[in-house]
């Protein structure tokens, strides 16, 4: 059957779920006008109804609770979100109202009536886009992909001693590499006294913690927000996460060559990328809040993060994770979307001329005017920007970068 392989996999904000049945309403707001004496009534038409789309789903398997809890969290969170519809693809959506069941007679499996509206057709302002918010709930949504991908391949249970010391060192890895980029805070050798002693105490349990990679993963993702939490600026936050970027690089390749060494490389794996996964969703998050200098600041910013967002896409379709494949697609499109606005109302660089030497506050004030608060910055941003040794004398016949004003 054509129609049958033309399907996709149904999912909300990236929380994938096999669907019964779905319907779509439609129709017309018509306004009824019924005057004396007159046999038929006049209708006002008031524009398109809201459209709601009413899926029934389910989640299924022994350890199905996971799933279930995963899609819940999905249809609470605030705002819209992307609907993956099997028969009519892509949808951006608001969550109506869903209803979950389950009994004793359908063991293994939870029931989901949902209903959803299209965003787009809120033009009542119910939904209000925006596209830093857009970019953190899509960041927050992904966590959950990549979190449920986490716990379904990492396993040491029932595994030979090397397994489960591999995975000791991995943890301690990516606890040293927390501890690391803290220090950047403050230059200090040691982090701040509540994440220190988070570390210090995941430290002690690493051992009991690799046997639950429902706890790990939870852990991970919360030291690595309590790290984002030690810096007070956006910019600082960014830095210390790219330190991330690498993680797990240099780790030994892993032979599967028995069953136990293929789980070996198959946590090896799924732990670097989740690690890295979690920075880099902090990071965007991050990012939203960035005051970028110019237009082309603006991109650079972006286009290094959509370039490592690309990277762990491209993985995520080659290891078959398909619910990470679409989550990091959609942060992707936020980041773009949202760095792009950005730069459209910063200011850009340019080139100019100097023809004379002249003091750098000099070529400011004839660049940018008379506002002497604004030209004393510019100046200093020329100085900066140009390497220039001496501001008193700015030699004539070189071009020079500047800022234009928004």
């Amino acid at each position: 059957m054509v129609w049958l392989n033309s399907l996709q996999k149904a999912s909300f904000r990236g929380v994938s779920f096999e669907i019964d049945s779905a319907t779509l309403e439609g129709g017309r707001r018509l306004v009824e006008h019924e005057f004396p004496f007159q046999d038929k009534p006049e209708y006002e038409d008031l524009g398109r109804k809201a459209k709601p789309i009413v899926i029934e789903g389910l989640v299924i398997g022994d350890d199905y609770f996971p799933k279930r809890d995963a899609l819940e969290k999905a249809l609470e969170q605030k705002g819209s979100g992307q609907l993956v519809h099997p028969y009519r693809g892509t949808l951006q959506v608001v969550v109506d109202s869903y209803r979950l069941s389950e009994t004793t007679n359908e063991g293994g499996m939870a029931r989901f009536s949902m209903t959803f509206k299209l965003a787009e057709d809120n033009t009542n302002s119910l939904v209000i886009s925006d596209n830093k918010q857009v970019l953190i709930d899509r960041s927050n949504t992904a966590l959950t992909a990549f979190e449920q991908d986490f716990i379904k391949d990492f396993s040491v249970d029932k595994q030979p001693a090397f397994v489960s010391q591999s995975a000791e060192t991995m943890l301690d890895d990516a606890l040293e590499l927390v501890d690391k980029a803290s220090s950047l805070a403050s230059g200090a050798p040691s982090p701040p006294a509540l994440l220190g002693y988070k570390l210090n105490e995941l430290g002690l349990i690493n051992k009991t913690l690799i046997q639950s990679p429902a706890d790990l993963s939870g852990s991970l993702q919360d030291v690595l927000a309590d790290l984002v939490g030690v810096f007070i600026n956006p910019k600082d936050q960014v830095q210390a996460l790219k330190l991330f970027s690498k993680f797990g690089d240099l780790w030994r390749n892993i032979s599967p060559t028995t069953p136990s060494r293929k789980q070996e490389q198959t946590n090896q794996t799924s732990f670097q990328s989740f690690v890295k996964r979690v920075a880099l969703m902090e990071e965007a998050k991050a990012s939203s809040s960035l005051q970028p200098e110019s237009t082309r600041h603006a991109a650079t910013i972006r286009d290094d993060l959509i370039q490592r967002l690309q990277a762990e896409k491209v993985l995520a379709a080659d290891n078959g994770q398909d619910s990470s494949y679409h989550a990091l697609t959609d942060v992707i499109v936020a980041v773009n979307k949202h760095l792009t606005s950005l730069a459209g109302e910063l200011p850009q660089v340019i080139q100019i001329e100097s023809t004379i030497t002249q003091p750098a506050l000099v070529l400011a004030h004839r660049f940018y005017g008379d506002d002497l608060s604004l030209v004393e910055g510019k100046a200093a941003d020329i100085i900066q920007r140009n390497s220039i040794r001496h501001p008193g004398f700015v030699k004539g016949k070189q071009t020079l970068e500047v800022l234009t004003n928004v």
